[in-house]
């Protein structure tokens, strides 16, 4: 894992350039790791070169939490970013694995730049549209979208949480890579999600705003139940004990 403190003293030279949506991508590496940003210094995706199909930063670790206690069929990712969960997720037994994008520039940097796996089905569309118009459901739905360092609109509407709710199977979890800024928003997300989705938890981070947001039809395990699978269950490349230490289960 790659702390942020570490992210922003990484030496590094710039590779490619491009325009995605009015938004700057740069592409930049140094000899270990290759990363990609969008209009700032934020690190949207990181890769280390030597071994791509690593997970290097603690919110997507967080995010792929339920691996501890489920083995899915089907995974349904909403934005392909630099195609780290592509890359992770092509080493374990997963029948399906689907990618949304909307955007062309970030799924050509994804290929040319980021070992995007050659199988994987990437659709070419918005995220909303396709929750709006899917006809399958999936064991395990993650949710990593940003638009210029924020949520989308539609993140902020029940309706959100209704299509997640159609596309996802009788045992699917779901994981939302949330930056909220205040409480009330927050409670927003957690009082619509509530209507669909019967059990809640939470991820919190020592050096990030970002919260993961966990949906379930079932329970979701509690900390000690983590932990004792966290001994028995090894998830190569991540350690779940500070992610464990950091959730948060959370009454309807």
């Amino acid at each position: 894992m790659i702390a942020l403190e570490e992210l922003s003293k990484l030496d590094k030279h710039l590779i490619y350039q491009t325009q995605s949506d009015g938004q700057l991508l740069s592409v930049f590496e140094n000899e270990t790791y290759r990363w990609f940003t969008l209009d700032g210094d934020a690190v949207q995706s990181i890769m280390c070169k030597v071994d791509p199909a690593s997970l290097l930063l603690p919110v997507p670790q967080a995010m792929l939490l339920s691996l501890l206690w489920q083995s899915p069929n089907s995974v349904l990712n909403l934005g392909l970013g630099g195609a780290a969960f592509e890359r992770f997720l092509s080493q374990r037994q997963i029948k399906q694995l689907v990618a949304v994008e909307c955007f062309s520039a970030i799924i050509d940097n994804a290929t040319r730049y980021f070992n995007l796996p050659s199988h994987i089905n990437v659709c070419h569309q918005d995220a909303e549209c396709y929750l709006n118009t899917c006809t399958e459901t999936f064991d395990l739905i993650l949710c990593d979208l940003f638009y210029k360092e924020l949520n989308p609109r539609f993140f902020r509407s029940e309706h959100f949480f209704k299509s997640l709710s159609t596309c996802s199977s009788s045992r699917s979890v779901i994981a939302i890579n949330l930056y909220v800024t205040d409480e009330i928003s927050l409670l927003s997300y957690l009082q619509d999600a509530a209507n669909y989705f019967s059990h809640q938890a939470m991820i919190n981070f020592t050096d990030y705003k970002n919260i993961v947001l966990l949906l379930s039809h079932h329970a979701i395990p509690d900390k000690i139940q983590l932990q004792t699978l966290d001994a028995t269950v090894k998830i190569e490349g991540i350690d779940f004990k500070p992610i464990i230490n950091n959730l948060k289960r959370l009454q309807k």
